[in-house]
């Protein structure tokens, strides 16, 4: 997601619904930038781990591991 996305991205869903697929977004990105190191990406973030952890949940995010 970047600034100049399309504007139907957001047709037919509430401000909350909108919140929340940005908030998936950032945190995938904060997850990316750590390397799925769930304290790292925190920091990225900016929260507690605590807090971090629990929107996670909130959000329904699922950290897998990929050896590659």
């Amino acid at each position: 997601m970047n600034a100049t996305s399309p504007i139907h991205e957001f047709e037919g869903k509430t401000l909350g619904h909108a919140i929340q697929e940005v908030e998936r977004h950032y945190f995938c990105y904060c997850l990316n930038k750590a390397n799925g190191n769930k304290a790292k990406a925190a920091r990225v973030a900016g929260l507690s781990y605590q807090t971090f952890i629990r929107k996670l949940g909130l959000l329904e995010l699922r950290i897998t591991y990929h050896a590659e």
